[in-house]
């Protein structure tokens, strides 16, 4: 077969199979191999197109003549945290997990975990994960795992995938996760989902009074009240205070009237 012009030549009256293989690769993205079937000649076939370019013609409708086989996409994650001085960093320690979407009468809502699209550890680049075999439409984005001293994402994030090759996010996804999509028209590249978590809590710089303050008020409080119910106790201890009465006689007739 001649590569620049494939074909099979068949005698009037005789037919001819054609049978290849497609190899799509994992970061192929999203779009269709269409592979059509047609006739060069004079005679007009009964079901196929006539090809007269070296491209296939766009009007085929017939299953027949043409097989379609969709692709799907790759995106790629980065996940990011802030250091000691509040610079947001590469961090590794983070494992995701893609759900599918149940559409319900109150909106979209997580599904099961798609367990076809699973999210890859880029080997060193810290923090990047590959997204292959993802597919046009709409996704939940899971963070399974969060580096030790930082949180998890807050809730699911809903991305929707266009095929052309943008991403889209909820916009209640908040503002730790952000998404940069390839520039309009480039025929390479991926969009990029940045995931930035957030420390559980926060760590004093150094010389601040870091959480002092707060404990040595507690002690003083814890010592008060230890001094006031010694003080109590002491009392209790002394019992009750008496009072003594002295009574002296009084003579006949001489009892005051009321």
């Amino acid at each position: 077969m001649d590569p620049h012009d494939p074909g099979v030549h068949a005698p009037p009256g005789e037919a001819a199979t054609l049978r290849f293989d497609v190899e799509v690769v994992d970061d192929a993205w999203f779009g269709r191999v269409r592979n059509v079937a047609g006739v060069r000649g004079d005679l007009a076939p009964t079901a196929c197109p006539v090809v007269t370019g070296p491209l296939p013609p766009v009007d085929v409708v017939d299953p027949a003549c043409q097989t379609v086989h969709p692709v799907t996409g790759l995106v790629e994650l980065q996940k990011t945290g802030l250091d000691g001085d509040g610079t947001s960093v590469p961090m590794a320690g983070s494992t995701f997990a893609i759900h599918t979407v149940l559409d319900t009468a109150d909106g979209p809502a997580l599904g099961p975990v798609d367990a076809s699209v699973v999210p890859v550890a880029v080997e060193g680049v810290t923090g990047r994960f590959r997204v292959p075999g993802i597919a046009v439409g709409t996704h939940y984005l899971v963070e399974t795992a969060a580096p030790e001293g930082y949180s998890l994402l807050a809730q699911p994030v809903l991305l929707r995938v266009g095929a052309d090759r943008s991403v889209t996010l909820d916009p209640g996804a908040g503002p730790t996760v952000t998404v940069t999509n390839p520039a309009a028209g480039a025929a390479t590249g991926f969009s990029l989902v940045t995931v930035r978590d957030v420390p559980r809590f926060t760590i004093p710089e150094a010389g601040g009074t870091g959480d002092a303050a707060p404990r040595a008020l507690g002690l003083a409080l814890v010592a008060t009240s230890l001094a006031l119910l010694g003080l109590l106790t002491l009392r209790h201890r002394a019992g009750p205070r008496t009072t003594s009465t002295t009574t002296a006689p009084i003579p006949a007739g001489e009892i005051p009237c009321p």
